[in-house]
């Protein structure tokens, strides 16, 4: 059968084949679509919000705003946000805030005048305002004020009415300050113009009042106050307010003699329906019946509500309309257990979710009440629900809501489940939390839905949800409970260093995970590598636990017979290698051959081997190597003389190793007394060796030859009591006469170590005296009598100026602390007189005099300070003090002077230093210097841009610390330096010395820029181009330049070289000897069969490369188009020799090639495959049915309708046809 589109004998139909395509008209373009969709021309839309921007220099911030986000920023934006509902984005720099403030345009000025004063510095004025202006000032119930300090952006301080200050504050930024002291003054003027008189009014006819309060101000142009207890307050002229006076008074007379009143028992609960929100229901009976009603406080007895009016029909009508309001409104109670509240509230406590659709009924949620004996946190629900609205809806709710309540009851049920002690624990920051059993039963139980709530306080849990699942979670948590309350907790004390074997591997059968799987307890242990505990806590059933405990205990007792501990000291190095990765595999691997353990304690790099004394003995071996293998260990040993050991070691060892230390954790070894005092011959005590990495090796070698290189060759003792060394130990280490004889006599002092067990008791009590003969007898005859003056205990007084007492007790007696531990000595300080105060010096007599020297000298100092005073500008003060003043006390601690500023809060601080005269100088030179100046320098705006967006500028910035204020864009002007003196100057040089190098490197970017012009043929600039242009890269990245050639198709001969004009004249010089030699090349045409072209090409032009080659042609060129009648011809290009003779070649290689090649075999090819059938060589191949070109009335042939592929000189042959076409 044939299929749709084919006609029987195979031929296809060009209508079936080619639909016509639908109208435009029936298919709108997307542009159409949208023109139609789119909004009216004549409309605009235009939003209502508005951005401006405000600018606040960082001089003016109440803050210090450095590139950090300061938090009194972030609160005020906060603030603002809130309040003014405006969205705001900040910006900022060294020199000023910007934030750009979104929103109505009125909120847009609130905001701005709200960051203004949250963010500006403030100051404050203050104003004398009489008091009886006050009120007018504050408005009614403050609004005025609020009003005031809105318009005007400013804090304004009202004292209180029960003082007597008549002074008003205001405070703000100083350009706001005028605009809200103008405003008082308008508001004092216009009162001192008025008068204010007060008039008695019946309390129970002020509603009447409040009715004509409108016409009495137009009337009589006077301002009324109609106030709460029987009293109208008036301001105005005189004369007015007599006139106004007088119409009170008559209205009052008129009231009297035509009010009827009337008296009416409600109940108060129904109160608030009569009078509606905020009064509302009271006015309209006002308004619609003249009638007042008055109603009862809450907390009178009286439930009579009375009605006030002129006619008594309207107060009949007042009464009715009130009885429809109390019945307009019901309200009813539904009792439900108080845990079903929630599911009858929703998840979110939205009522709306119940879908009841009444919009007029309220629902009051009953409240929490706490029961006597809990907490805050521990209450219970009261068990109604009440529901309030018009009688109809709530009817139709409470049994909408019965019928809710009645579903839940029977879905859902409430558990409480009882806790013993047990069962709750300490948890984090010391609240009681759940025992982890029963956290995961109830982490499950919330998992499937469960409503689990935990009440410490109560000891109980509740659960909520599906009956079932409820039952089911109920009877695991009691099974839990049992558990716990079964439970036991004992603790089995292990060396730490043991605990990595007792847990095992987690796979073998011997771990601790296999102990608990199979006695149902958990094992705990505690402690860390760093902070190590020796405690195994076995938790779980009574009698599990005793099982597990007993067997715990035979395997530690079996480890501790067979396992030992020991310390391997490692280069530091290695140890931080063994951290890594790697490195963990090393241990790893030890671990495993050697079934020990390896833990590293990182203070002292140690590694900590655990196993038995055989396996560690291998672990040790097998690290060493390993340390050896990663690092180029070595050993050196050097000749230090003993004597001088002592000086290698230090006070305490502490010289040794803070050499091993510092040289990577070499080891250093010296020999010991015992080695000393042994009868080898063999043994040198002067051997000092040294082991670890090379260059570690090298550095501690060449440290210990410089401490022991001194040229001191003499060696004294002094001997000395116990108690007198401590005494030199400490003074020693206050810098005192010790020090004084090193520096005096050129000897080094070494008092023996307290703690060293090398030394005997009698080498303790030597002090060893090192250097050269007459200076060590010099110095022990000074050291003697230092000795002989320890022995002598005296006590001294002395007498010191009073006023100088407060210095000794100044930062908690540091002082008076710094001069007994110095001296080790007790200082007492007691008042001798008024004017005198005496000091108590007690101790050994050459400590006591050194310290009477000490504070004699103090007292001198004291006497000869000096103070000077520096006013400083208020804006920058807080640049001068610092970080929470840490500037100031830097610089305290450093001349040894007192620094305060005076006059903070005023707008003249005073910088005042006290001390030394050249101290005082020196400290106010370095605090003035912090003052920032200013300096202009001329930067031209186009480098500019270039400065900031590098970074050049703000780098510059952060090592000077200063300030750069560029102009703004496209306005001329300075740029201006403001910081420290010091670092403006290094800035500007160092500024002014870029833009010499930017003017500089522009230069030499212009000399880049030049352009050379040269006129060379057409044919040529393919030749310069190269193939794949790579002949003209090759010229460019030889001679630094650019080539740029005409456009195709234009008639420009000319090619442009640009660069520097050296590299641009040598690079043309070039070009113009390439194009000279191609101009005395010659061409030759002739004829080679096309079928032998790619035997000339070659593979990937290998064979033409060789020819070239060979016969030092420039190029061979073939027809593009094989189509072409010439399609045999191609051309040689080169000297007229090599021409000549590369064609010569070429023709023979054709005879050569036709020889080979016979006729019948060059076009077998063509040939049909013998295996096809007859009929396919006779196909008539694939043709349309009604094409449009086949119809006799259309042309045969349309260029525009069927434009040719082939050329534009190739005409198609008029008796092919497209089948013949296709077949071919």
């Amino acid at each position: 059968m044939a299929s749709e589109g084919a006609s029987p004998n195979g031929s296809q139909y060009y209508g079936e084949l080619f639909p016509p395509l639908s109208s435009s008209s029936q298919f709108p373009t997307s542009r159409q679509s949208m023109r139609t969709n789119s909004i009216p021309a004549g409309s605009k839309l235009k939003s209502k919000n508005i951005t401006q921007s405000l600018t606040i220099p960082i001089q003016k911030c109440t803050f210090n705003y450095f590139g950090t986000r300061d938090q009194t920023m972030s609160d005020a934006c906060k603030l603002v946000r809130t309040e003014t509902n405006c969205q705001l984005e900040v910006n900022s720099d060294r020199d000023e805030i910007c934030i750009m403030i979104t929103g109505l345009a009125e909120n847009v000025k609130l905001a701005k005048q709200r960051l203004t004063y949250e963010l500006e510095t403030k100051e404050t004025i203050q104003m004398l305002v009489p008091k009886d202006l006050h009120k007018h000032i504050l408005g009614k119930k403050g609004q005025k004020l609020l009003d005031i300090q809105k318009e005007t952006g400013t804090k304004i301080t009202v004292p209180r009415a029960d003082t007597d200050s008549e002074i008003i504050n205001i405070s703000g930024p100083k350009e706001y300050l005028a605009r809200a002291q103008q405003r008082l003054n308008e508001i004092i003027k216009d009162r001192a113009t008025k008068n204010a008189v007060s008039v008695p009014f019946p309390k129970e006819y002020i509603p009447f009042l409040q009715t004509k309060e409108s016409e009495i101000k137009n009337k009589f142009n006077v301002t009324i106050s109609i106030q709460k207890f029987s009293e109208v307050r008036l301001m105005g002229e005189i004369s007015q307010l007599d006139s106004a006076k007088e119409y009170i008074h008559r209205y009052e007379r008129e009231l009297n003699s035509k009010i009827r009143t009337v008296k009416a028992h409600i109940p108060k609960s129904k109160y608030k329906y009569i009078i509606g929100k905020d009064g509302k229901n009271l006015r309209e009976i006002m308004n619609k019946f003249e009638v007042s009603v008055e109603i009862p406080a809450k907390d009178d007895g009286d439930d009579q509500v009375v009605l006030r009016g002129t006619q008594e029909k309207n107060i009949n009508e007042a009464l009715n309309d009130i009885e429809k309001k109390m019945n307009s409104f019901l309200e009813t109670v539904l009792k439900a257990p108080p845990w079903s509240h929630r599911y009858l509230i929703g998840y979110r406590k939205d009522l709306e979710e119940l879908n009841l659709g009444y919009s007029k009924v309220n629902f009051e949620f009953p409240r929490l009440k706490t029961e006597l004996g809990m907490n805050e946190g521990d209450s219970v629900r009261e068990d109604e629900f009440k529901i309030r609205g018009p009688p109809e809806e709530v009817l139709l709710v409470k049994e909408h809501l019965e019928q809710l309540l009645k579903d839940i009851l029977l879905t859902l049920t409430h558990e409480v489940i009882k806790l013993n002690n047990k069962c709750i624990i300490t948890g984090f920051n010391n609240k009681p939390t759940l025992a982890f059993l029963l956290r995961s039963a109830v982490s499950k139980a919330r998992v499937n839905g469960i409503s689990v709530r935990f009440w410490p306080e109560k000891k109980q849990l509740t659960l909520d949800g599906d009956i079932d699942r409820v039952s089911q979670t109920k009877e695991d948590l009691l099974s839990k409970i049992s558990i716990i309350g079964n439970s036991k907790v004992r603790d089995l004390v292990v060396e730490h260093f043991l605990h990595p074997l007792v847990r095992g591997e987690p796979q073998s059968a011997d771990s601790t995970r296999f102990l608990e799987n199979k006695h149902n307890v958990r094992i705990k242990f505690f402690g860390i590598e760093d902070d190590p505990s020796e405690v195994i806590r076995i938790s779980g059933e009574i009698s599990h636990v005793d099982v597990a405990y007993e067997e715990l205990k035979r395997k530690v007792k079996r480890l501790q017979e067979d396992t030992v501990s020991a310390n391997v000291k490692l280069y530091k190095e290695f140890f931080e290698h063994l951290e890594t990765r790697p490195g963990r595999r090393v241990r790893e691997r030890i671990e495993v051959e050697t079934h020990s353990r390896i833990v590293l304690f990182g203070e002292n790099c140690v590694a900590n081997l655990v196993g038995t004394e055989r396996d560690i003995i291998k672990a040790e071996a097998l690290v060493i190597e390993a340390q050896d293998k990663f690092l180029d260990t070595t050993t050196e040993t050097i000749l230090i003389p003993s004597q001088l050991h002592r000086i290698i070691i230090g006070q305490k060892g502490k010289q040794v190793q803070a050499l091993e230390a510092e040289c990577g954790g070499v080891k250093i070894h010296l020999p010991s007394q015992d080695q000393r005092q042994s009868a080898d011959e063999n043994f040198n005590p002067d051997t000092v060796t040294v082991t670890g990495p090379s260059k570690s090796v090298h550095k501690a070698v060449a440290k210990i030859r410089e401490i022991s290189s001194s040229p001191e060759n003499c060696f004294e003792g002094v001997k000395i009591s116990p108690q007198y060394m401590s005494y030199l130990r400490r003074y020693r280490r206050a810098g005192g006469m010790l020090d004084d004889l090193r520096e005096k006599f050129n000897v080094r002092i070494y008092l023996p170590a307290r703690y060293d067990k090398s030394l005997s008791e009698d080498e303790k009590k030597i002090i060893t005296l090192i250097g050269k003969e007459k200076n060590v007898n010099e110095a022990k005859k000074v050291l003697k009598q230092i000795i002989s003056g320890l022995e002598e205990e005296i006590k001294t007084p002395l007498d010191i100026p009073m006023v100088y007492r407060r210095n000794f007790f100044k930062r908690q007696a540091q002082l008076l602390i710094d001069l007994e531990e110095d001296y080790d000595i007790s200082i007492s300080l007691s008042k001798g007189s008024e004017e005198l105060c005496e000091v108590t010096l007690e101790g050994p007599k050459i400590f006591v005099d050194s310290c009477y020297q000490e504070i004699k000298d103090l007292v001198q100092a004291w006497d000869d300070e000096v103070t000077r005073e520096e006013t400083v500008d208020p804006m920058h003060i807080s640049r001068v003090r610092g970080p929470k003043n840490q500037n100031l006390m830097n610089l305290e601690d450093e001349y040894n002077v007192q620094i305060k500023v005076i006059n903070l809060s005023n707008q003249n601080p005073v910088l005042s230093v006290t001390g030394a005269q050249t101290q005082v100088d020196n400290a106010m030179d370095r605090l003035l210097s912090a003052i920032p100046i200013e300096r202009e320098i001329d930067i031209p705006p186009r480098y500019i841009p270039s400065l900031i967006k590098s970074g050049e500028a703000n780098t510059i910035e952060q090592k000077h610390g200063i300030k750069i204020n560029f102009p703004r864009r496209g306005s001329a002007g300075m740029t201006i330096l403001s910081g420290g003196a010091e670092g403006v100057e290094q800035a500007s040089g160092e500024l002014t010395d870029r833009i010499e190098g930017l003017i500089q490197e522009e230069d030499f970017e212009a000399s880049k820029r030049y352009s050379l012009c040269m006129n060379i043929e057409r044919e040529y600039h393919g030749r310069i181009n190269g193939r794949g242009s790579m002949f003209r890269k090759q010229i460019e990245t030889d001679f630094g330049v650019i080539i740029k050639f005409p456009s195709q198709g234009s008639d420009d001969t000319n090619v442009h070289i640009v660069g520097i004009k050296e590299n641009a004249e040598k690079a043309e010089e070039y070009i113009l000897k390439q194009v000279e030699n191609w101009e005395s090349q010659v061409s030759v045409s002739f004829d080679v069969p096309h079928k032998y072209h790619g035997r000339i090409i070659g593979a990937k032009g290998r064979a033409i490369n060789k020819l070239k080659e060979d016969f030092g042609i420039l190029s061979i060129d073939f027809p593009k188009n094989p189509s072409l009648p010439n399609q045999n011809t191609i051309r040689v290009t080169g000297s007229e020799g090599n021409v000549n003779s590369c064609k010569d070649y070429l023709l023979e290689q054709v005879i050569e090639w036709d020889e080979n090649n016979p006729v019948e075999i060059q076009h077998e090819y063509r040939r049909a495959p013998s295996n096809l059938p007859a009929s396919s060589h006779h196909s008539t191949g694939f043709s349309l049915l009604d094409a449009p070109w086949k119809d006799p009335s259309q042309p045969a042939f349309s260029q525009d309708e069927f434009p040719s592929l082939q050329s534009a000189h190739s005409q198609p042959s008029q008796s092919d046809n497209w089948a013949a076409k296709v077949k071919h």
